[in-house]
């Protein structure tokens, strides 16, 4: 009896090793091989097609992201990236589960961990070595790790608009230079309430991206961000504010015009800062636009000493930093940071009886689950039933 078997780079006919002395043949265009060193050659190079196989491409591009993430990571610490030992992984995953995202939530999730893990354990059986992703510490600090995850995560306070208003009443508009930074952090303040934006997407804004409107207000427009990795990019309205205090679009104005001014040299500048009224004096300013600046140029810039600005945008870390100086500096003792903006948003517009379809044209999240951790820890009343006993 002869078996067929077909492979797809070559074919081979050699004795059988089977007793009957049958011949194994591998396809109708079969060449005969008879040195044993070519037929496992030959084998050799099957495996390794077959063990390339074993995990689909995407999987396989995943791997190699992961590994350059660990190897990476290595040199930063200090450690040997291959052979790692047991300790390294460790302090790996430590590190890992440490880092939080703007929203507060876990940056690496449990499934990414064990993906890392996965790369880390196939570069070194690649390479020779025993796996340390294997060893009973490794698995108890991953298993400690979704325990932990299972507790509340630490969340910033959201700041309501009240809260806002206090922040805003505390800053020192017409002083110099106290003035410029007030100017910039009031229109941060109220952009990053009323957009519910993520800092990145504020610190990235350049002039041209925002749009005064005659009809809507502000038209923001984000080429891409956390939700839109395409680049499909979204427009966020800013509407005129019903009173000048709060008025994000008067808030745009008054800091480009002190930018303009500052274009023009320092004593111009003085003169834009000194003439703001006190935050309770405000009135309307937004009816008219701001001054034409140069559309390439960041929206958000750093102050230098003396009242110069930097040529540079500011960061997103540094708005964060800011939000928790201006709290503090108004009497706020939480946990805040300038995610309690964006928090602040979505709580204030649920207890104001806003829907979660709403909400989310502004927030860009992408489902209702983050709006119902929001329901769950800061608004619990909103659609409860217990208002219907009659308490």
């Amino acid at each position: 009896m002869a078996v067929e078997r077909s492979h797809p780079t070559q074919a081979i006919s050699r004795p059988s090793p089977h007793t009957d002395g049958s011949t194994v043949h591998s396809g109708a265009n079969s060449a005969e091989i008879s040195e044993p060193e070519a037929i496992l050659d030959l084998l050799r190079s099957t495996a390794a097609e077959h063990r390339e196989n074993s995990i689909s491409q995407r999987t396989r591009q995943l791997y190699s992201k992961d590994w350059e993430h660990f190897v990476t990571w290595c040199e930063f610490a200090g450690r040997t990236a291959l052979p790692a030992d047991v300790e390294t992984v460790m302090l790996y995953l430590a590190d890992m589960s440490l880092q939080v995202d703007e929203e507060g939530n876990p940056a690496f999730t449990s499934t990414t961990m064990e993906r890392r893990l996965s790369a880390i354990s196939r570069h070194h059986r690649d390479g020779g070595h025993p796996s340390p992703t294997r060893d009973k510490q490794v698995r108890d600090v991953i298993n400690g790790i979704e325990r932990r995850r299972q507790h509340r995560p630490r969340r910033m306070r959201p700041l309501l608009l009240d809260d806002v208003k206090t922040i805003l009443a505390a800053m020192s508009y017409p002083t110099w230079p106290a003035g410029l930074s007030a100017a910039r952090d009031a229109f941060v303040l109220l952009a990053g309430f009323a957009g519910a934006f993520r800092r990145s997407e504020l610190a990235g804004l350049t002039t041209g991206q925002v749009t005064w409107h005659p009809h809507d207000g502000l038209h923001v427009f984000l080429p891409s961000s956390k939700t839109d990795q395409t680049g499909q990019g979204a427009t966020v309205a800013l509407p005129y504010g019903r009173y000048p205090h709060t008025c994000v679009v008067c808030a745009w104005v008054r800091w480009l015009r002190v930018v303009d001014a500052s274009e023009r040299g320092r004593p111009a500048a003085m003169r834009a800062v000194r003439s703001q009224p006190p935050w309770e004096e405000w009135q309307h300013v937004c009816r008219s636009g701001g001054p034409e600046l140069a559309r390439d140029m960041p929206l958000l810039r750093g102050i230098l000493r003396g009242g110069r600005l930097n040529p540079s945008a500011v960061s997103g870390d540094a708005l964060h930093v800011m939000v928790k100086r201006r709290a503090a500096e108004a009497g706020f003792t939480h946990d805040i940071g300038f995610h309690s903006l964006r928090a602040g948003f979505v709580t204030q517009a649920r207890r104001n009886g806003a829907d979660p379809r709403a909400i989310r044209r502004q927030t860009r999240h992408g489902s209702d689950a983050m709006v119902d951790v929001y329901d769950r820890e800061y608004v619990p009343l909103v659609g409860n039933a217990v208002l219907e006993l009659g308490l």
